[in-house]
């Protein structure tokens, strides 16, 4: 896919680490949180590993919103929608800086993808 994992030990991974480990941790969460299996997400704190994890859920790097990194999280959970939201909280603001961030890591993979 071509994702910089410099970039997103930089840039990407921090932000990650502070805005969504509160939820995506294997251990450590919080009473009522979904069971550690239903996660596709799940950060850890080691590069490697949150790299691996959060690229593998770029799916579409030449429309980066349409990722299941960016769409199921700023998802209003719209059933009725093409492709049909995920039920999932909106917890992404699309204006935040780490959708920003994660977009021009995104991004900056086009290229290599004939996009």
């Amino acid at each position: 896919v071509g994702l910089d994992q410099t970039v997103f030990q930089t840039r990407v991974q921090p932000l990650m680490l502070t805005d969504c480990a509160g939820c995506h941790v294997a251990v450590g969460r919080a009473a009522g949180d979904p069971p550690f299996q239903a996660k596709r997400l799940v950060l850890t704190g080691s590069v490697e590993g949150d790299f691996n994890v959060t690229a593998s859920m770029v799916n579409n790097v030449c429309n980066p919103p349409m990722s299941y990194l960016l769409r199921y999280p700023t998802s209003t959970g719209n059933q009725s929608a093409v492709p049909p939201e995920p039920t999932h909280p909106h917890v992404l603001d699309t204006t935040s800086p780490l959708y920003t961030e994660i977009v021009q890591w995104i991004t900056a993979a086009q290229a290599a993808n004939g996009c």
